[in-house]
């Protein structure tokens, strides 16, 4: 469950940091590790350069957590964006109206003694949710 929940977390903090530009990108660090922080404060980073903000929340659901060693998960998640937009500098969305609102994505969750982290997310959808 705790595995499930990191993705969770992770997009609360990635919609956090999206949103509002003032916020240190290192607060990645206390939802991701590894590729996946990179990845975030990458593309993160990229999007508050181009003039970016979010608007709205992502929300994961069916999160299904599986590990052979209790310390390692793979965790498939459904993300849902179908609430949010991303607009430039002059309030223009910039989201391809093709986006699909709806997939299924797969993270890789580690359990440390700080908690849980989100360790790889390789952005490839899974399937349709």
């Amino acid at each position: 469950k705790s595995a499930g929940e990191a993705v969770t977390r992770y997009w609360q903090v990635i919609d956090e940091l999206a949103s509002d530009s003032t916020k240190s990108l290192n607060l990645v660090a206390t939802v991701a590790r590894d590729q996946a922080g990179l990845q975030a404060r990458t593309t993160l980073g990229t999007d508050r350069a181009q003039g970016w903000t979010q608007r709205g929340q992502t929300s994961v659901t069916e999160q299904v957590a599986t590990s052979e060693n209790g310390t390692d998960f793979a965790v498939t998640a459904c993300i849902d964006v179908s609430n949010v937009d991303v607009v430039d500098g002059t309030g223009q969305s910039v989201v391809r109206p093709e986006r699909p609102d709806r997939q299924r994505y797969r993270y890789w969750v580690v359990k440390a003694p700080e908690g849980f982290f989100v360790t790889l997310d390789k952005l490839e959808v899974e399937a349709a949710c």
